[in-house]
């Protein structure tokens, strides 16, 4: 009889383990950390790479220049606050006479192409709006806010002078910079 009473010990003593594991569930809970890393994002887009003042004649010597408002249309995306600047990337213009003419060349300076920025766009905090002379060295443009497809102008003249500026060929290459603040 002593090994019937084990037995029935041994049953009851599993009873009360799986009682207790269904009856009471456990709960464990463990936080994490979710990293992003975002990069500085900027673009810069222009809706032209070519100015083109086309042919100027008489009144457009009278008056002492050409100009061409707006030149481009300017569109900004950055994460960041940004910065624009714009130079000339040589002193003087390239010059090519006209065809059979031996003209020496006027080595007119880039200084010629006068240039301003205007906007309208609210995150645009500082333009250039007055007319300065285009340098070898970075002039601010525009600066402003972070924000997609923000928009701005460039408006260009240049300078012309009948004894300075003989018939031929100009042409200048400048470059826009777009930097954080």
């Amino acid at each position: 009889m002593a090994v019937r009473i084990v037995g029935v010990l041994v049953l009851f003593g599993a009873a009360l383990v799986v009682g207790g594991i269904s009856a009471g569930q456990a709960q464990v809970t463990q936080g994490t950390t979710v990293l992003l890393t975002a990069a500085i994002v900027q673009a810069l887009a222009l809706d032209t790479n070519t100015v083109d003042f086309g042919t100027v004649g008489q009144a457009e010597y009278d008056q002492g220049f050409a100009e061409k408002s707006p030149a481009q249309n300017v569109t900004v995306k950055s994460n960041v606050p940004w910065q624009l600047n714009v130079r000339a990337d040589t002193a003087t213009w390239s010059y090519t006479p006209p065809a059979g003419m031996t003209i020496a060349d006027p080595n007119k300076p880039t200084s010629d192409l006068e240039w301003r920025a205007t906007s309208s766009d609210s995150r645009v905090t500082t333009v250039s709006g007055t007319y300065a002379g285009m340098a070898t060295t970075d002039a601010q443009v525009a600066a402003g806010n972070r924000g997609a497809n923000i928009q701005l102008q460039t408006h260009f003249r240049v300078l012309l002078d009948y004894a300075q500026d003989p018939a031929g060929d100009y042409q200048m290459t400048i470059t826009y910079t777009l930097t954080t603040q």
